[in-house]
C-alpha cells in the first residue's frame, strides 16, 4: 500500500545551509507557555476566558473533564510549562506547577482543543467532538494561490471537508519553511490544519548527510528499486533530523503533525543494507518504528499538537511487522490517530471478504479493514483512514467519483472510523462524494440506502 505515484508532487528546494541549520533546532531554548500557543486561536481552539482580569491559578486544581452528555473522558491531556500529564480513566486529574499567569491547553485526539485562562477556582471542563475530513494539498499550491488550492477552499467552505493535509517534508525530502502565514490563514477560516512529515524515504538528506541514510555492501547510500534513498530508522540522529523538522512545524502553528513513510522501504534489494545492527528482524524493526514514534509522541505533546502517523491499510490484516517494522498494536500506542492507507487500488484480489477487485467493492473493502485496524489499535488512538481519491491503477483503471468516493466514506463511518482524508497526488478534488455542510452522516445513511 502506497500513496499514488501517478502525479508527481511539486517540490520546493532548500539549501544545504538551511537542512543543516534544521539539525540544530533540537538545541534552542523551548517558547515559554505563554508564547508558546500564543499563535492559536479559535478556528480549531476553544478559548475559555479567565473569571476576572490578572487572575492567577490557584497552586492545586482539580480538573474534570467531560463530553457534552456529562461523560467522563479518560486520558486527556493537560499542557502547561513545557510539559503535557493526564487524566485518569474518569477524566480527573489534580494539577501543580502551574505557573500563575499561564493559559492551560487541553486535548484529546476527536475533541476540539481547549485553552483555559488562569481562574480563581477548579476546571469543570466539557470538550466538544470534532471529526477531521480532509484533503490533501502540495505546497507550492498553497503558497502560490493556485488554482487548486482556491478550488480545496472553495470545498472547504461549502462541503463536509474541515481540514488539510500540507507537506512540510515532501517525498523527495525538501522542506517547505514558508508555511507559516498560510496556516494562520487557513485556521482564523476555521480549518485544522496537518503537517505531513515524510519521514525515513529521503533523497535531499541523505544527499547532504549520507552518515544518515541506510548504506549498502558498496560503500554507497544503498537505494530502491527507484532510486529512492533512505534515512535509517535505526539510526537515532535520523530521528533527531526528523523530529527537528517536526518541532518547527509546531512550532509554526500547525493543529497536528502526520508521519508519512515512518518505516523501512519495501521495494529494492535490502540484502544490500549494511545494517548497523545485530539482527534485522521483526522485533528489532518493530523497536524501531515504535522508538521512533514513541519519542514523537513524548516531544511533540507538550507543544500542543496531535500526533498521527500513515500505515499500510494491510497491517490490519497481518499478524507480522509486513517486514517495515509496523504493527498495528505497536505504532497506535503512541498515536493520537491512526491513519491506515485503505484505498481499494492497494489491496489483492478477494481481500477482505471482496469477492473479485476490491476497486468493484470501495465501500466493502473500507468497512472491513477500517473494522479490524479498530479491533487491534489502542483504545485512545483514533482512527482516521486514507481514501482514494485518484484513478485506479492495479484492476480496471476506472475513475473514482461520487459513488466510490462516497461508498469509502459510508464504509469508514460504518467501521466506526473517525473521520477521513482524501489522497489525491495532484491536489485535485470535486464535491464528488462529499456531503454539504448542512447534511448529517444520517442523512448520507438514507442517500445511499433508499
Amino acid at each position: 500500500m502506497q500513496k499514488s505515484a501517478q502525479q508527481k508532487n511539486p517540490s520546493l528546494r532548500i539549501s544545504p545551509l538551511a537542512i543543516q541549520s534544521l539539525l540544530c533546532i533540537l538545541s534552542l531554548v523551548s517558547l515559554s507557555a505563554q508564547a508558546q500557543y500564543a499563535n492559536l486561536d479559535r478556528a480549531t481552539t476553544e478559548y475559555v476566558a479567565g473569571d476576572s482580569a490578572g487572575a492567577e491559578w490557584p497552586r492545586s486544581i482539580v480538573a474534570q473533564v467531560k463530553d457534552p452528555s456529562g461523560n467522563p473522558i479518560p486520558h486527556v491531556s493537560f499542557v502547561f510549562a513545557g510539559q503535557e500529564v493526564e487524566t485518569n480513566e474518569k477524566g480527573q486529574i489534580t494539577l501543580s506547577g502551574v505557573p500563575a499567569t499561564a493559559p492551560i491547553l487541553i486535548k484529546k485526539p476527536g475533541y476540539r482543543k481547549m485553552q483555559v485562562s488562569p481562574q480563581h477556582r477548579d476546571l469543570e471542563i466539557t470538550l466538544e467532538p470534532l471529526s477531521i475530513q480532509g484533503v490533501y494539498l502540495s505546497p507550492s499550491f498553497v503558497v502560490n494561490n493556485a488554482d487548486r488550492y482556491v478550488n480545496a477552499l472553495k470545498l472547504l467552505q461549502e462541503t463536509e471537508l474541515n481540514a488539510v493535509v500540507i507537506d512540510v517534508k515532501d517525498d523527495d525530502g525538501n522542506i517547505h519553511t514558508n508555511l507559516k502565514q498560510s496556516v494562520a490563514q487557513l485556521r482564523s477560516s476555521g480549518i485544522y490544519t496537518i503537517a505531513r512529515i515524510v519521514t525515513f524515504k529521503d533523497i535531499v538528506a541523505v544527499r547532504k548527510h549520507p552518515e544518515l541514510g541506510l548504506q549498502a555492501t558498496n560503500g554507497q547510500p544503498w537505494q530502491d528499486a527507484k532510486h529512492v534513498t533512505y534515512l535509517d530508522p535505526f539510526n537515532k540522529q535520523s530521528w533527531d533530523y526528523v523530529l527537528a523538522v517536526a518541532k518547527q512545524a509546531a512550532d509554526d502553528g500547525f493543529d497536528e503533525i502526520q508521519f508519512d513513510y515512518v518505516r523501512f522501504p519495501t521495494d529494492g534489494n535490502r540484502s544490500t543494507i549494511v545494517w548497523k545492527t545485530l539482527s534485522f528482524d521483526k522485533v528489532s524493526r518493530t523497536q524501531a518504528i515504535a522508538g521512533f514514534l514513541e519519542r514523537a509522541r513524548h516531544e511533540l505533546g507538550p507543544k500542543g499538537v496531535f500526533v498521527a502517523a500513515d500505515v499500510f491499510g494491510i497491517t490490519a490484516y497481518d499478524s507480522t511487522d509486513s517486514g517495515i517494522g509496523q504493527t498495528v498494536e505497536a505504532v497506535t500506542k503512541y498515536l493520537d490517530y491512526a491513519c491506515p492507507m485503505v484505498y481499494p487500488s492497494g489491496f489483492a484480489m478477494n481481500s477482505g471478504g471482496v469477492i473479485g477487485s476490491p476497486v468493484d467493492h470501495p465501500g466493502q473493502i473500507v468497512e472491513d479493514s477500517v473494522r479490524r485496524y479498530r479491533m487491534r489499535a489502542d483504545k485512545d488512538s483514533v482512527v482516521r483512514p486514507w481514501l482514494q481519491a485518484f484513478r485506479d491503477y492495479s484492476y480496471n483503471h476506472r475513475d473514482y467519483s461520487a459513488a466510490e468516493i462516497g461508498a469509502q466514506i459510508l464504509g469508514s463511518e460504518k467501521a466506526k472510523g473517525q473521520g477521513f482524508l482524501l489522497w489525491n497526488a495532484g491536489s485535485k478534488y470535486t464535491a464528488a462524494g462529499l456531503k454539504p455542510k448542512a447534511l448529517t452522516v444520517k442523512n448520507r445513511l438514507t442517500l445511499q440506502n433508499p
